[in-house]
Order: structure tokens, then sequence, then C-alpha cells
């Protein structure tokens, strides 16, 4: 009887002990794995044409953000545009969209002029820093005040890659 109690306790000390390692095992290897680092997906457009007056859209998704904060930077004169959803320029026509819960960051510039043409980049608060630039074409007609024409003149912008010499023809198509 006394052998068979023996038996017992040492069977007993075995399965407590394994599952002891079993448990702290787990426990060790939950707290062993590194969190999942925030990553941009590649699945975005990142050169945008849009044209004078209609809101051009940049978007930015960002897998696994966790507490991160998004970012909006001009990269032109590195300006912080928008932080989160906050927009920290005085111009009004940059605003970050943001849908809770989406993996998706946009960019909106109302009303974009040939000179909001440039990269922009999408930036995330790791340590170090990630981010992912875009470029954006502004293309299309302005007016400007004091020209010619009832005090306005059309300007055309043309993108330097659609540049033609002197003396080759060009199409131009107007619409409404």
């Amino acid at each position: 009887m006394q052998q068979m109690s023996m038996r017992v306790n040492q069977q007993l000390n075995s399965l407590h002990c394994g599952l002891l390692n079993i448990i702290s095992g787990e426990v060790q290897s939950y707290w062993e794995q590194p969190f999942a680092q925030p990553y941009f997906d590649n699945s975005t457009k990142r050169e945008v044409t849009a044209t004078v007056g209609q809101s051009a859209l940049l978007h930015c998704r960002v897998r696994n953000l966790g507490d991160r904060a998004v970012s909006w930077i001009r990269k032109r004169d590195l300006h912080i545009l928008t932080v989160g959803i906050l927009t920290y320029t005085n111009d009004q026509r940059f605003q970050s969209l943001h849908t809770e819960g989406s993996d998706e960051w946009t960019l909106r510039i109302t009303s974009p002029q040939p000179r909001d043409s440039g990269t922009y980049e999408c930036q995330v608060s790791t340590e170090p820093k990630i981010s992912q630039a875009f470029r954006l074409n502004v293309v299309g007609f302005s007016v400007v005040p004091g020209g010619h024409y009832g005090g306005q003149s059309a300007c055309l912008h043309i993108p330097t890659r659609n540049v033609h010499i002197m003396g080759s023809s060009v199409s131009l198509r107007a619409s409404s």
C-alpha cells in the first residue's frame, strides 16, 4: 500500500510539474512574442493626378497601427499638415479623413492648385519613424485675377514631362 501511495505521489508530482511547465511556458511564450509593428499596405496609388479645383485624395493604409499616430507632412517645407484627424495648418483646404476601425488615413486637399503639386508623406509615430511618400500632380486651368479677358486670365499648368518643343503641335481639349 505504501509503495502504491509513493507511485501515486510521484505521478502527481510529475503531473503537477508538467502542468506548471506548460502553464509557465505558455505565459512565457506569450510575453516573449513581439508585438506586431505597424506597416504600410502598398495597395494604394502613390502617384496621384488631380485637376485644379477638384478635391485631391491621397490614401495611406497602415496595418497594426495600435496606439501610434498617423501624420501627413508636406515635404517641400516639412510642414506638418495633420496628426491623426487634427489639422495643424492654417490652410483649411487640408484635412485628414479616417473612419474609426479602418486602416485608411486619407489626406484631402480641397480645391488644389498647381502650387500644391509635390511630395506628401504619410508618417507613423514608431521609433524609428516609418513613412511612405506620395506624389501629387495638380493639372488644369486656374483663373488668375487682374489679367486679360474681363479682369481674369486662364492659366494652364502642364507637368514638365508633358512639355512640347516650340514649333511642335499641341492638342488642347476644353470641357466644362
